[in-house]
């Protein structure tokens, strides 16, 4: 993986990080808050990955539920 410099991609913190991140927190999972973004899943799932590695800490404890 190359570092970030190289790569392109600033290590800043965007207004889309903190406004998916405050979908997210309302919600409470990663799917009701991609839905109410209009945006993918996995897409939510790497803004919020590319977010934590930005503040360089984990913001959340993820846990995989079954559906029923």
């Amino acid at each position: 993986m190359l570092p970030d410099a190289v790569a392109g991609a600033p290590l800043a913190i965007e207004l889309h990080h903190l406004r998916y991140f405050g979908a997210l927190a309302d919600a409470g999972t990663f799917t009701h808050a991609a839905e109410q973004m209009f945006i993918a899943q996995p897409t939510l799932s790497q803004q919020i990955r590319r977010l934590e590695e930005i503040v360089g800490t984990q913001l959340l404890q993820r846990r995989r539920e079954a559906c029923s």
